[in-house]
């Protein structure tokens, strides 16, 4: 007898629809070229200050930010990193863990 893996993605909800068809309905709420300041406190990146440079999702579909020290954003999801000039971009962070800075 051999079980079935299961993605937590793919549970359905009361509507009907799944985690993953649900979360890709959510739009990104923080615009590309945000100064944001990370507040994870266990983070390496606490406090941290950088620009929103790419919208991407979880494999649930969860919107999440990609984060770099210039504010030249990628145009296009899988643009190549060299368009940013070699710099670094930090995936992965959440709405709830980053912070609009004001300017």
């Amino acid at each position: 007898m051999s079980e079935k893996e299961l993605f937590v993605g793919d549970l359905i909800e009361k509507n009907g629809k799944t985690i993953k068809q649900n979360n890709l309905t959510i739009e990104h709420s923080i615009p590309f070229d945000t100064l944001v300041e990370v507040d994870i406190p266990y983070s390496e990146y606490h406090k941290m200050r950088m620009y929103v440079v790419s919208h991407e999702r979880d494999c649930d579909g969860t919107p999440l930010y990609g984060l770099s020290y210039k504010g030249k954003r990628r145009t296009v999801m899988h643009e190549p990193y060299s368009l940013l000039h070699n710099c670094s971009i930090f995936s992965g962070f959440s709405d709830e863990c980053l912070k609009i800075v004001e300017i």
